[in-house]
């Protein structure tokens, strides 16, 4: 057992239950997709502004420990690479073979990432857009979370 893959898996579960939820109570309050009129009192609404803020920070934990760390952890241990060092295509490549996610939708959202945050607070219609891609591709990271902790357990299952 791996403990460091164990704590990144259970830290993962726990943001996708938090971003899960932050996710319903803002469609339930604002709606999903959400139009860049919403965020006009984001200044005013410290409801709204704490739902964008969690979102957001969660989701760029999100892809931060699954895409710098579990990945990464999980090929290693099941013997997929034998380098830690590889890049990050590299990494997404081997990935993408193993059928865990697919490195086109990856890009797309680390490029999101990137966007949220060199966002400015009076660029609403950006940021309500990064939003709805957030809305749109949660369950693909859900997905891709789900499809390396299956690897890890086949592998752990066999290395056991």
């Amino acid at each position: 057992m791996d403990k460091r893959i164990e704590n990144h898996i259970e830290k993962l579960n726990k943001l996708f239950k938090y971003i899960q939820e932050d996710i319903e109570e803002f469609n339930f309050k604002y709606g999903i997709p959400i139009k860049s009129e919403i965020l006009e009192d984001i200044e005013n609404d410290k409801n709204l502004r704490r739902l964008v803020d969690s979102i957001i920070s969660n989701f760029s934990k999100i892809q931060t420990i699954l895409g710098e760390k579990l990945f990464k952890e999980v090929l290693f241990f099941a013997n997929d690479i034998s380098d830690k060092n590889l890049s990050f295509i590299e990494i997404l490549s081997v990935l993408e073979k193993e059928n865990i996610t697919n490195r086109i939708n990856w890009k797309k959202l680390k490029n999101i990432r990137n966007n949220i945050a060199h966002e400015y607070p009076d660029e609403l219609e950006e940021m309500a857009n990064n939003l709805n891609i957030i809305f749109e591709n949660i369950l693909f990271l859900e997905k891709s979370f789900q499809n390396i902790t299956n690897h890890y357990k086949k592998a752990k299952e066999f290395w056991d």
